[in-house]
């Protein structure tokens, strides 16, 4: 008796001992449960293809025939090579395809943030980016690498429509199931062409599961990194029923993270509301949130028309709260402050360097359009309404951190801590072990939140409307008690929770006033 997978190993065996074979082995496929050949579209009526077919039934075979698009075929065939660990017709393909799944295994086992992969003038290998810093791992061979780029970028992207272009700049995301570890809900890709005919691909793993922080909104933002007191700014600034709270840190700062529990809580709170979101692609489920996607388009230009059409349509959606992934230019900035104005509230993020950083580049933007005297419009706290900037910082083990009396410390690291840090705050402040211990990663326990947090009133409104950011900034220090992201930072050293040196490869030198 024949089994189900002899047959299918006949059948394909007794295919590709046919003369005609290797001419039109793309264009088929051998299903094993269903005993089912499919053909290409393209080659239904060629005579290799019957003569093909004829063979097999002439063997003994029975099967039934089923015609597909080229692009079904093909992803058919891409599907049962990455699930049997086989290439059948391009056995090399199936390798490369399973070397790449073991690369992005490898790094949400690390909890990676990012995964780089390097063609090199002079080298070619694969890094992984663990708490903020890349390791290096074992090189790779470049024809390897090469293979690598081009099946992630021919055959795993959700558009289809990338091929591999490696003299381009090229972009997707990866977002099919079967091609991602199980805790990875999709990966960001990014690829260019760099210096000395080298290329690199950057891919950024978006993981499913950040359930493991669950609670009120003080208890969220406290497990990751905020303090009491800007909790309560944060809490004051989105309880506000309409304007604009925007949140800016630099790439992979945790911005969507703090967004995503923000917004589940506020939801939580108020079942009541509709709350939409328009992003591009969502990066993460949140729960109780519209998400509605930005379909994929073309060019930067394509892309913001269709972000600003996609926001004009949640608007007539009938909203109480907005999250719009990023502004990004003059037409996403307006559309969130349209929105503001007929009596929304609006989340969002920004590139920018600080909390007053934030209102710069929102008034660069609002230029950019031939906006004369953009303040007329933003410095109002019934428009900007929050400001946050964040960034991530280690967290020392606390198993195997050395104390500061015992570390060897830099003379001019030492004098900034002297200058930054009363003696008698000193005594719990202490560094991280390279050498680690089981209970940690080379002594670092994870990163979590340093942020500035500017709660807009009227009053701050009208000094940065009349006397610039700079007297805005210094009125919000001195008038509202306002802690900078560096306070922040010093304030966790105090603590003991960051070493200092981590500290300033964050937030900069924790002195800002040695003279030198």
């Amino acid at each position: 008796m024949i089994t189900d997978m002899q047959t299918e190993r006949c059948m394909k065996g007794a295919a590709e001992s046919h003369p005609d074979w290797a001419s039109v082995a793309d264009f088929l496929d051998i299903d094993q449960e269903s005993k089912t050949l499919f053909i290409s579209d393209l080659k239904r009526d060629d005579t290799s293809i019957h003569d093909i077919t004829e063979y097999l039934m002439v063997c003994g075979f029975k099967f039934s025939v089923n015609h597909l698009s080229a692009n079904e075929l093909t992803r058919r065939i891409e599907a049962r090579q990455l699930l049997e660990g086989t290439g059948g017709g391009s056995a090399v393909d199936s390798a490369i395809q399973q070397e790449a799944l073991n690369i992005f295994s490898k790094a949400a086992q690390i909890n990676a943030s990012d995964i780089h992969i390097e063609i090199g003038s002079g080298h070619c290998e694969v890094e992984y980016r663990v708490n903020g810093d890349l390791e290096r791992q074992v090189p790779i061979e470049k024809e390897r690498a090469k293979s690598l780029m081009a099946a992630i970028m021919n055959s795993m992207l959700a558009d289809g429509s990338n091929m591999y272009k490696p003299n381009e700049r090229q972009d997707g995301r990866i977002a099919d199931a079967r091609y991602l570890p199980a805790i990875v809900g999709s990966l960001r890709v990014a690829s260019g062409p760099i210096e000395g005919g080298g290329r690199l691909m950057v891919l950024r793993l978006l993981y499913k599961d950040t359930s493991s922080i669950s609670g009120t909104l003080e208890q969220r933002l406290g497990t990751l990194g905020y303090n009491a007191s800007q909790i309560r700014d944060i809490r004051m600034a989105w309880d506000k029923p309409s304007g604009i709270n925007l949140l800016a840190g630099p790439t992979g700062s945790g911005k969507s993270t703090t967004l995503k529990h923000i917004l589940e809580c506020k939801k939580a709170e108020h079942p009541e509301e509709n709350f939409v979101s328009v992003e591009d692609p969502p990066e993460y489920r949140i729960q109780g949130v519209r998400q509605i996607p930005v379909n994929n388009a073309k060019g930067s230009d394509a892309r913001s028309e269709a972000f600003v059409d996609v926001i004009r349509f949640c608007l007539r959606a009938d909203p109480d709260k907005m999250l719009v992934g990023e502004i990004r230019d003059s037409a996403s900035l307006g559309m969130a402050v349209k929105v503001a104005l007929s009596g929304h509230g609006v989340s969002a993020s920004v590139h920018a360097n600080s909390a007053f950083g934030i209102m710069k580049r929102l008034v660069d933007m609002m230029r950019s359009a031939e906006n004369p005297d953009p303040m007329l419009t933003l410095a109002d706290d019934t428009v900007i309404t929050g400001l946050i900037f964040q960034k991530l910082v280690k967290i020392s083990c606390p198993h195997c951190a050395i104390p500061f009396e015992k570390a060897t410390v830099k003379a001019d690291l030492n004098e900034r801590i002297e200058l930054s840090i009363p003696k008698e705050n000193r005594a719990n402040i202490a560094f991280v072990n390279p050498k680690g211990c089981s209970k940690c990663d080379k002594g670092v326990a994870g990163r979590e939140v340093v942020a500035e947090i500017v709660v807009a009133t009227e009053k701050l409104m009208e000094v940065l409307k009349s006397e610039g950011i700079f007297e805005a900034k210094r009125y919000w220090q001195e008038q509202m008690g306002g802690l900078t992201v560096r306070e922040h930072a010093i304030e966790k050293v105090i603590q003991g929770r960051v070493a200092p040196d981590a500290a300033e490869k964050a937030v900069g030198p924790l002195a800002t006033n040695i003279h030198v």
